[in-house]
């Protein structure tokens, strides 16, 4: 399923990959969030060098919005 684009794809699996990409950035928002707070408590002076795993997240983010893209093509072509 990742090897194909996202217009050959069936409603119902662009749905499931919707769903997931979303359970994913709440995962890694949610760890992100913990683990910024922490190295803010116990080493403010690197908190600099974390910031760029937030970069990690682009592209999940931009996947699932060109998913969303397609679903709503697809409900106005209906």
């Amino acid at each position: 399923m990742a090897s194909k684009k996202l217009e050959e794809l069936t409603t119902d699996q662009l749905k499931k990959k919707d769903k997931e990409k979303t359970k994913l950035l709440i995962f890694f928002a949610i760890i992100y969030s913990v683990c910024f707070i922490w190295m803010l408590i116990l080493r403010p002076n690197i908190v600099i060098f974390f910031t760029p795993a937030l970069i990690a997240l682009l592209p999940l983010a931009n996947g699932r919005k060109k998913i969303r893209e397609e679903l709503k093509k697809r409900v106005n072509q209906a």
